[in-house]
C-alpha cells in the first residue's frame, strides 16, 4: 500500500487517513496559563493544571509539544523578551524548556487553542456543532471541576465541586435538558471564581449563560457581606416571582444542596451553626428559605420541592405549604 507524504497526515492509496509524527501546538495566554488582562510581554499567567498535565504526559510519551502564541510573532518588537520569559516559566511548571513560535507547519498534527473550533477533515463540518449536542453536560462537568479546583465548602474540608455536582443530581431529577443540567453545574463558576460571563457564553453559548446569570447574585463588594446579606436575598427572590421555569429548576437544586448541608450541620451542631455564615441570624435564614418555596412552588410536584419543605420544616419548625407559605 502506498502513502503519499500530505504534511501531517499520510494518505493511502485507499484513503484511510492516519497522523504521522510530528508535534502538539499548544496555545498559552487562556489555555496552557491563565489569562485575565495583560500586564507585560514578560508576565505569563499561572499554569492551568487540566492542560499543564496533559502536556506533561505527551511529553512523558515522547511526543514534541510547541508552545503556539502571537507574543512572538514577527510584528512584536518584545517578542524575543516574551520568548525568554515563556521558556523560564515553562522549565518552572513543566520542567522542560519548550520551543516557543507563533507558526504552524506541516509536522504540526494537533492544536489546542481556546479560541479554536475543530473542523472535520476535507468535509469543513464543525465538530463543535456536533458536541454542543451530544456532550455539552460533559464539557460543563470538566470545565466546572478545573474551575473550581482547590476550593471547598465553606468551613469544611469537602470539594466545592461536590456542591454543583449534586445540584446537578438534583435538577436531573426534575428536567432531562442537557443545557439547564450544564447551567446547573457552572452555577457558581462565575460567581465563586475568576471567569467571566462572556466565557460562559463564548463556550457554551446564550442560554446557558443566561440561566448560569439567573442564580448569580450581585455581591455588592463595597459594602460588607454581613451587611449586604438581606438586601441581596432580596433581589433574589424578586428575580425569581417571574422567572422560568428552568431558572427554577436551577435555583431549587441549588438550594436544596444548600440545605441538605445545613440539615447535616444543624444536626450535629444545633444553633451554633448560624455562626458560620454572614448571616447570623436563624430567622433571616427562615425567611430566606420559606421565600425559595414560595417562587419555586410551580415546581411543588417534584420530590425536589417536597424535600426543600421537609428540610425548612426539621430545622425551623415551620411547614411550608405548595404555595410556599408558611404556618
Amino acid at each position: 500500500m502506498r502513502c503519499v507524504d500530505a504534511g501531517p497526515y499520510n494518505i493511502s492509496g485507499e484513503g484511510e487517513i492516519k497522523l504521522s509524527n510530528g508535534w502538539i501546538g499548544v496555545d498559552l495566554d487562556g489555555t496552557l496559563a491563565k489569562y485575565g488582562e495583560w500586564k507585560g510581554c514578560a508576565h505569563v499567567g499561572k499554569p492551568i493544571p487540566l492542560m499543564l498535565n496533559r502536556v506533561k504526559q505527551w511529553i512523558s510519551e515522547g511526543t514534541e509539544v510547541r508552545i503556539v502564541t502571537a507574543r512572538v510573532a514577527s510584528k512584536n518588537a518584545d517578542r524575543e523578551e516574551a520568548r525568554k520569559a515563556i521558556k523560564k516559566w515553562c522549565i518552572k511548571h513543566i520542567g522542560v524548556e519548550l520551543a516557543v513560535t507563533s507558526e504552524k507547519d506541516y509536522s504540526m498534527i494537533e492544536i489546542w487553542d481556546d479560541r479554536s473550533v475543530p473542523v472535520e477533515f476535507n468535509t469543513g463540518r464543525s465538530l463543535l456543532d456536533e458536541d454542543k449536542k451530544t456532550g455539552i453536560l460533559e464539557r460543563a462537568i470538566l470545565y466546572a471541576t478545573e474551575k473550581h479546583e482547590g476550593m471547598f465548602r465553606k468551613a469544611s474540608d469537602i470539594p466545592y465541586i461536590v456542591h454543583p455536582m449534586e445540584a446537578v443530581s438534583i435538577a436531573a431529577g426534575i428536567t432531562s435538558d442537557p443545557e439547564v443540567l450544564a447551567a446547573t453545574v457552572l452555577h457558581d463558576v462565575v460567581e465563586d471564581t475568576p471567569t467571566t460571563m462572556d466565557e460562559i457564553k463564548a463556550i457554551f453559548g446564550t442560554r446557558i449563560a443566561m440561566l448560569v446569570s439567573s442564580d448569580n447574585e450581585d455581591k455588592m463588594p463595597d459594602v460588607p457581606p454581613s451587611e449586604s446579606w438581606e438586601q441581596r436575598k432580596e433581589a433574589t427572590i424578586k428575580y425569581f416571582e417571574s422567572a422560568s421555569r428552568d431558572e427554577k429548576i436551577l435555583l431549587l437544586a441549588d438550594k436544596l444542596s444548600n440545605i441538605r448541608s445545613l440539615s447535616r450541620d444543624f444536626s450535629r451542631f444545633g444553633d451554633t451553626v448560624w455562626e458560620k455564615f454572614n448571616q447570623k441570624n436563624k430567622y433571616k435564614h427562615e425567611w430566606y428559605y420559606c421565600e425559595i418555596a414560595r417562587v419555586t412552588s410551580d415546581l411543588s410536584g417534584s420530590a425536589a420541592y417536597l424535600e426543600l419543605c421537609s428540610h425548612i420544616d426539621s430545622i425551623f419548625k415551620t411547614r411550608c405549604d405548595a404555595n410556599g407559605s408558611d404556618e
